[in-house]
């Protein structure tokens, strides 16, 4: 992510990166945030409520294949 998109994931969570997977947190807001922040990047129309309807393995398959840039 870069810096702006860190600043607003803090913000969308309420909470700094660091604690994106801290033990025992909760991780849904967290996981939508992030995936919300990831899909803007192509679809700037795309939006939490969307982020929020996606299944785990959606949201898997969109973060994996940022991250990864051959899609493994």
């Amino acid at each position: 992510m870069t810096f702006a998109e860190v600043s607003e994931w803090e913000q969308l969570t309420g909470t700094p990166i660091d604690d994106l997977m801290a033990e025992a947190k909760p991780r849904g807001r967290a996981l939508t945030a992030t995936v919300y922040i990831l899909k803007k990047r192509t679809d700037p129309n795309f939006s939490m409520v969307d982020a929020g309807q996606l299944t785990m393995t959606e949201a898997l398959k969109l973060v994996r294949g940022t991250t990864n840039p051959k899609g493994e």
